[in-house]
């Protein structure tokens, strides 16, 4: 599944948007993934099935590659659903950071309602009471730990409600609605399932349900052929499927591809070859093969950290940084720009 948005829009900059959108050739390779529920949903349990463990076992909720042409066929992408890899929460907070009078100036995140304006905590929008102006009675998007229910008014500012602690980033209480983030982007070019298990419950304990006849709509039924026979390694059958969807992720990388088959005289931009010939520098000989197992052209990384740390250390005193003090942090930061090299 692709994108098809409506080119339709009140103004002109959202239609040109759409269409712009239309253009993609599939779904972000990071981007969240979020699905609406007509009621609760038990988020405690589904916490503590993602976030007690780091394997599948028990998990409620799945995104698998089910694209038989890709290496990592059958693989569930791992989900923050709220272990902290995208921390919300605000660094500084004052009434007039953004603007004068801010009604949410010292809300601790932008994304997620932190404020409960039920004030006289009678459970309904008095006068007065609605300072963001959005017809709703807000209620902050914490999940106390104690009761595992949503936070009420009276709860407000208790340590088990605390803002910075307990805001559930992964389910928006307010709209019903559960948010899916990948912790490691996927791949390009993929087909993927988002699959919810009977495992994800509502608050009065039944399963939730397909909003079809079957577990997915009936024309997906061919994109989805491949999911029954990579629900085994995680101990599921389809009849454990409650609601499941395909989706297809964008390409990433076919622009660097083909300026790579340019280079090479291949291709729509093959001209590349011709007017900007690649030319082959001198490669220094290190004189120490064992450095680069065996090569004597590169150097394995690892070999020289003690190395570059010495040399990060005079990079910086010839800087003329003065806060000797600070220098380990500063030379800690500039190597950890290089962890991801396995040869110089």
């Amino acid at each position: 599944m692709r994108v098809n948005a409506s080119m339709i829009g009140p103004t002109a900059l959202e239609g040109d948007l759409r269409r712009l959108l239309d253009g993609l050739d599939g779904w972000g390779t990071f981007q969240p993934i979020s699905v609406r529920f007509t009621s609760r949903i038990d988020v405690a349990d589904l916490a503590a099935r993602h976030q007690e463990n780091v394997d599948f076992s028990d998990d409620a909720v799945f995104v698998i590659n089910i694209d038989p042409s890709s290496p990592e066929f059958g693989e569930a992408a791992m989900l923050d659903m709220g272990r902290g890899n995208f921390p919300l929460n605000l660094q500084d907070v004052s009434r007039d950071q953004y603007f004068r009078q801010d009604p949410r100036g010292m809300a601790t995140n932008l994304l997620l309602e932190s404020v409960s304006e039920d004030v006289n905590g009678n459970g309904v929008l008095d006068p007065g009471e609605d300072t963001d102006f959005d017809g709703v009675l807000d209620r902050p998007n914490i999940l106390n730990p104690v009761t595992r229910r949503q936070c009420t008014a009276a709860e407000a500012g208790t340590p088990e409600c605390s803002s910075l602690d307990h805001l559930v980033d992964f389910y928006e209480f307010e709209t019903d609605t559960l948010i899916l983030r990948p912790v490691v982007g996927l791949n390009e070019k993929t087909r993927y399932a988002v699959v919810l298990t009977k495992r994800l419950r509502g608050i009065d304990g039944e399963p939730v349900r397909s909003p079809f006849a079957t577990i997915n709509h009936a024309r997906q039924n061919d994109a989805l052929a491949a999911l029954p026979q990579v629900l085994g390694r995680y101990g599921l059958t389809i009849d454990d499927v409650a609601f499941a969807w395909s989706f297809t992720t964008q390409s990433v990388t076919d622009e660097l591809k083909l300026v790579v088959d340019g280079i090479n005289g291949e291709g729509p931009f093959s001209w590349i070859t011709d007017e900007v010939p690649p030319e082959l520098s001198n490669i220094a000989d290190f004189e120490v093969p064992a450095l680069g197992l065996g090569n004597p052209r590169i150097v394995k990384f690892s070999e020289i950290d003690d190395l570059l740390n010495i040399a990060a250390l005079l990079l910086f005193i010839g800087f003329g940084v003065t806060d000797f003090a600070d220098i380990p942090a500063q030379v800690t930061a500039l190597l950890d720009g290089y962890k991801s090299l396995d040869y110089l």
